[in-house]
């Protein structure tokens, strides 16, 4: 939502807010105040219009407002994984269950999944993730070079109940990574947790 803040009326009785993005006007502001509109869609730029109700062609327009999110507590809170030379050797535990939507677009399924962390730092330029599912949960797993920085991999390959396995090149060794995991389905799955490793070549 956008908060916009009316300091003053100046001569005008009462105002309206408008946008370009289809989201109803506020109509009727006769006080100094915040006036909350939207919501609007995360990452589309949206022109905000104040408009006078009694003067004529007394506006102000806002026009491309924009913004983003700072990484969101997902990211910020993420479950370490150690590479180890084995899966077996780094797996963690995760449930979708334990955290909501952190807000940040995914590349598949519909978009607003519960969504848990995890970090590690890349011992090799190659390391390879691994998520193991059950039930009806169809894994997505997305990679990126920071928290809330630029994605490196978007897998969903496995299917319900299956098994995402892959590798990510070109990484830096001491440097951290982050991924998720989420359900890339569009109904709810019964199960919500899973497994997930981390392993890089001895050699």
């Amino acid at each position: 939502t956008v908060d916009v803040d009316i300091t003053s009326l100046g001569n005008s009785t009462s105002l309206t807010i408008s946008n370009d993005a289809g989201v109803a006007a506020t109509t009727g502001v006769s006080a100094t105040g915040i006036q909350s509109v939207g919501p609007f869609t995360i990452g589309v730029p949206v022109e905000i219009t104040v408009t006078s109700e009694d003067i004529t062609d007394c506006d102000l327009v806002e026009s491309g407002l924009d913004f983003t999110c700072p990484a969101g507590d997902n990211c910020v809170n993420a479950t370490t994984v150690i590479s180890q030379t084995t899966f077996n050797a780094s797996q963690v535990s995760g449930n979708t269950a334990s955290v909501t939507y952190s807000f940040e677009a995914q590349c598949n399924g519909p978009g607003t999944n519960p969504d848990p962390y995890f970090t590690f730092e890349a011992v090799a330029s190659t390391q390879y993730i691994r998520v193991r599912t059950t039930g009806d949960f169809d894994p997505a797993v997305e990679v990126f070079d920071a928290c809330g920085g630029s994605q490196l991999a978007c897998v969903n390959d496995a299917g319900a109940g299956g098994t995402e396995l892959f590798w990510v090149n070109d990484l830096t060794p001491g440097q951290s990574y982050f991924y998720r995991v989420y359900h890339a389905g569009v109904s709810a799955p019964t199960a919500t947790t899973f497994t997930t490793s981390v392993a890089n070549n001895p050699f």
